[in-house]
């Protein structure tokens, strides 16, 4: 049965939180998968939430879940990675004079332009000729309602990089607006991603404040600092940068301490997601991905005797350490072939 947690959450809690599961389940009379059964999948589907769809497979009693995937994102969070800043992308744009008032201003107006190019130019122009109330602009405009210019003042900000954390981190943990705290940690991950080496040294203050409100927050802060945390604890396998230690570990004090349903469900495909990524002829990564596994492990072992919601995350926390170990063993062969 889907867990309670889920069905609790109020329709608010997915303005910007989406939920997407990927399922394998087995009925009695048949064998499901994603290749011969996509279309009577989606003739089976029905809304939790706004946001959220299973299977309805799983609410019956007679059908046995093996394998569930799971991806949280934050105002469509994992579709930043397609976003992430080119490298020297600020060169051509950065000025000999700054940016006067009118300048300045139509830059600003341009965030909400219908044109993606009028938008990405206008960011890059702001982030490359910086000025003292850049960045205090950029952040009333996360309470905007409109999409277009709060997602544009994130992608800006993400741009900006280390100058926009410690108002990001102070904004984050003042506000009491949902939207303006997730559009916070999106910017903090869109700062992973454009500078990814930060993922050796992410700022003190930014680890801190993810820990707190990975804690003490509402459900929908909590899981998208769980997202961030992923992408900061995660390889970067284009410039090969390896994950941050420090975020695995907050990581893996949620799996232990945390009887949050919901939140471990996302905490555990995180991880998984990060342990995947890691090297297995790296020492540094070596650790990462056992740490990973070990954390997992006692997972499966706390929440087996668990009646509401300890099969759904055992089921989770099962399907990714078989991805793991099978992953490690194709690595193997691969080696052995080589």
């Amino acid at each position: 049965p889907l867990p309670a947690p889920f069905q609790s959450l109020s329709c608010d809690s997915f303005v910007n939180l989406r939920i997407s599961l990927t399922c394998y389940f087995i009925k009695p009379d048949r064998i499901c998968d994603k290749k011969n059964s996509l279309d009577s999948m989606n003739r089976n589907l029905f809304f939790v939430s706004p946001g959220l769809c299973v299977p309805k497979p799983f609410q019956k009693s007679n059908s046995h879940c093996c394998s569930i995937s799971m991806t949280t994102s934050s105002d469509n969070f994992s579709s930043m990675e397609n976003l992430a800043l080119p490298d020297d992308a600020l060169t051509s744009y950065r000025r000999n004079t700054p940016l006067d008032d009118s300048e300045f201003n139509s830059h600003i107006t341009k965030l909400s332009h219908p044109a993606k190019f009028q938008r990405q130019r206008s960011t890059l122009t702001l982030a490359a000729n910086l000025r003292t109330d850049t960045i205090p602009t950029l952040l009333s405009m996360l309470s905007l309602e409109d999409t277009v210019p709060r997602r544009q003042s994130v992608q800006t900000l993400g741009v900006i990089g280390i100058p926009s954390i410690v108002p990001l981190c102070d904004e984050l943990l003042s506000t009491d607006n949902i939207t303006v705290r997730a559009s916070c940690i999106k910017t903090l991950a869109a700062i992973i991603l454009n500078y990814p080496e930060l993922r050796k040294e992410f700022p003190d203050v930014a680890m801190e404040t993810l820990r707190k409100v990975v804690s003490s927050s509402d459900q929908v802060t909590k899981l998208a600092a769980v997202m961030c945390l992923g992408a900061l604890g995660q390889r970067d396998v284009t410039r090969d940068i390896g994950g941050n230690l420090e975020a695995i570990e907050v990581l893996m004090e949620v799996l232990e301490g945390s009887d949050d349903v919901g939140l471990l469900a996302a905490v555990v495909m995180s991880v998984g997601n990060i342990g995947a990524n890691e090297k297995d002829d790296d020492d540094d990564d070596g650790v990462k991905k056992e740490m990973v596994i070990r954390g997992l492990e006692n997972v499966v072992e706390r929440w087996t005797e668990v009646e509401d919601g300890g099969e759904y995350v055992v089921q989770l926390a099962l399907a990714q350490l078989e991805k793991l170990k099978s992953g490690s063993l194709t690595a193997n062969v691969s080696s052995l072939a080589d």
